[in-house]
Parts: structure tokens; C-alpha cells; sequence
């Protein structure tokens, strides 16, 4: 049974580029909330959502940050807020959170963490600050005190689901959609080169902006034998990764070095009930790992075993694919009340 939160009023802090904002926007408002959003970033160019990437914020100053949220905060001044949930925030700072519980004496305030803190150390500062806060990395939780809580899949992903792909005909062996960041790209590259046989794959890696090129090469040795040529700067439209992954038997999935927490294309891959191979060795204590249905790979040795796509894909339990839903996922978040 779902959470019932029929005319409560969510206040939603995330950045745009986050691209699931909308979704969890939507499944709230479709179960009868009001929620009002705010993009985490003052100015959501290409160019700043680069340069918030690389950290280099000199650009927007203190005061304009904490004006920008007030006056935010002031278009549902006259609203009792319910909930506010904060994902990923960066521009969402300590001052700033002081002021808005100042402000907001009767909301329960939410943080949920979709990257690893080891990325993001400003969060450490904030989480004393919030009535409740999640992660989806095991370590972090265990590191941090939060509450652990894997990402989702969204409706989109189950309809997929619904119809069961011809892993021995699909369209795309393999495919892989995702930024072009750490050894991502070398770690692919190898991966398709062990294979025995020509695979048929989609491959697309992405940046926001040119400038994370010399950026990445410039700090990052790993980053320096991908191709200028496969990298794209436009992203792809929601119905084209839709149609790519419908079409594809093995989804590839490269974590951040730094990050042992699910990526939510794992997720994607588990509702749309398609094969994934990645190098999140973490995978192997969830619920749902199967080794029909999941290959692991060692990113310094990736190997692709050719018999992997020819074994029927598991069915699981139909408790395991609602788990991971963005319905459990929106109950979990508001309905536990203890800090």
C-alpha cells in the first residue's frame, strides 16, 4: 500500500542536470501532493553546469546564492510546506538550510544523496541540518549514519519490462549511454575487444561542455586514450535511451572509481528486466543479483565471456521489481520518521 499523501505540499531542491527531477516530481504530483520545484543552480547553462562540475564557482558570489533561495522561498511564503526534499544539493548551503528551517518551523526536511560523499565532502557540513537523510551507498551509510536507500526505476522502465527482449536477436548486444568521465571509455573498449565473436553495439559517451575535455585530460591520466570523435556535448533525448535500451540484450554499466553505490541505470536495467554487465563487485550483495542476469567484470581485466548473453534471463519475484520502484522509493523517503 502506498503512501498516501494527498495534498501535502513538497518543496523540491535539485539541480536540473540531475534529469530524474522531473520524475520524482511527477510520481508526487500524480499521487495528489502540490510540490514546487527549485533548480539547486542559480544559472543552468552549459557552460555552469561545466564549471559546477569542476567546482570553479567564483563566478556566483554568496550573497547572490542566498538571494536567489529567498526568493524562492518567498514565491510559497503563504504555503505550509510538508516536506522538503533536497537531492544532491550544492548551491543548497549550510546558511542557506538555516534560514529556510528558520523559515519553515513545521517541515521535515529530507536530503538524499544519489552521488558519494567522497565526491561531494560539502554535504558533511548540512547533515546534521536535516530531519532525515538517505543515501544509496552502503559505505556512506555506514561511514556517515544515514539512512540506506537504493535509487529507482521509473514506469518507463517497467513497460519495458513487460515485454521480454530476444537476447540471442536483439538489435544491440551490448550498449552503453552515459558520461565519458574516469576510465569509462578504456574500460568499454577492452571489455568489446575480449569478446570471440563481432558484437553489435550502440556506445554513447557523454560531456556537458568542451572544456571538460582539457579539464579531464589535464588531471586525470585515464581519461587520455579516449577518442575526441566518440564523444558527444548533446545529450539524448529520454524516448532515444528508451528505444536504445528496448532495443538492446546487455546494458553496460561503468561505476565511478570512487563510488560503490548502484547507479540508477542499474535500476533502469532491473525494471526493464534486460542483462547488465558492470564493475560494481557491491552488486553481489543485493537481492536482485542473479548470474544470468548480471556479469561482473574486473575494470583493470575486463573479459566478456560470449556465453553470457546466450543463457535465458532470470525472472524474479515481483516483490524484488517493486523494490525498486520510484513508488517504494517515494514511500521509503517520506515515510520514515526517526532522524
Amino acid at each position: 500500500m502506498t503512501l498516501d499523501i494527498i495534498n501535502k505540499t513538497i518543496l523540491l531542491i535539485a539541480p536540473k542536470y540531475f534529469n530524474y527531477e522531473k520524475e520524482i516530481q511527477n510520481e508526487l504530483e500524480k499521487r495528489g501532493a502540490d510540490v514546487y520545484f527549485i533548480d539547486d543552480r542559480i544559472k543552468n547553462t552549459t557552460i555552469n553546469k561545466a564549471l559546477f562540475r569542476l567546482k570553479i564557482k567564483t563566478h556566483l558570489s554568496q550573497t547572490r546564492v542566498f538571494n536567489y533561495f529567498k526568493t524562492n522561498l518567498e514565491k510559497v511564503k503563504n504555503k505550509k510546506i510538508d516536506y522538503l526534499i533536497a537531492i544532491i544539493p550544492e548551491g543548497f548551503s549550510r546558511d542557506i538550510i538555516k534560514y529556510y528551517k528558520a523559515e519553515l518551523k513545521d517541515t521535515i526536511f529530507i536530503l538524499y544523496m544519489w552521488d558519494s560523499i567522497d565526491n561531494r565532502p560539502y554535504i558533511i557540513e548540512t547533515l546534521n541540518l536535516y530531519d532525515k537523510a538517505f543515501t544509496f551507498d552502503k559505505s556512506n551509510s555506514e561511514k556517515y549514519g544515514l539512512k540506506f536507500r537504493p535509487l529507482f526505476y521509473t514506469e518507463d522502465y517497467r513497460k519495458l519490462g513487460e515485454s521480454k527482449p530476444d537476447f540471442n536477436g536483439a538489435k544491440y548486444d551490448l550498449s552503453f549511454i552515459g558520461t565519458a568521465h574516469s576510465d569509462r571509455y578504456s574500460v568499454i573498449k577492452k571489455l568489446i575487444g575480449t569478446s570471440a565473436k563481432k558484437l553489435n553495439t550502440f556506445l554513447f559517451f557523454y560531456l556537458q561542455h568542451p572544456v571538460l575535455i582539457v579539464y579531464y585530460y589535464m588531471n586525470d591520466p585515464m581519461f587520455r586514450n579516449i577518442k575526441i570523435k566518440d564523444i558527444s556535448f548533446k545529450g539524448l533525448l529520454k524516448h532515444q535511451v528508451l528505444l536504445v535500451i528496448k532495443d538492446s540484450a546487455c546494458i553496460i554499466d561503468i561505476n565511478h572509481p570512487k563510488q560503490t553505490g548502484l547507479t540508477i541505470r542499474t535500476l533502469e536495467v532491473l525494471g526493464a528486466k534486460r542483462k547488465l554487465i558492470t564493475t560494481n563487485s557491491d552488486i553481489l550483495s543485493y537481492d536482485f543479483y542473479h548470474p544470468d542476469n548480471i556479469f561482473l567484470i574486473n575494470r583493470e581485466n575486463p573479459i566478456f565471456d560470449d556465453s553470457f548473453l546466450a543463457k535465458p534471463y532470470k525472472e524474479l519475484s515481483e516483490s524484488i521489481y517493486n523494490k525498486y520502484s520510484i513508488s517504494t522509493w517515494v514511500d521509503e523517503i517520506l515515510s520514515i520518521n526517526n532522524k
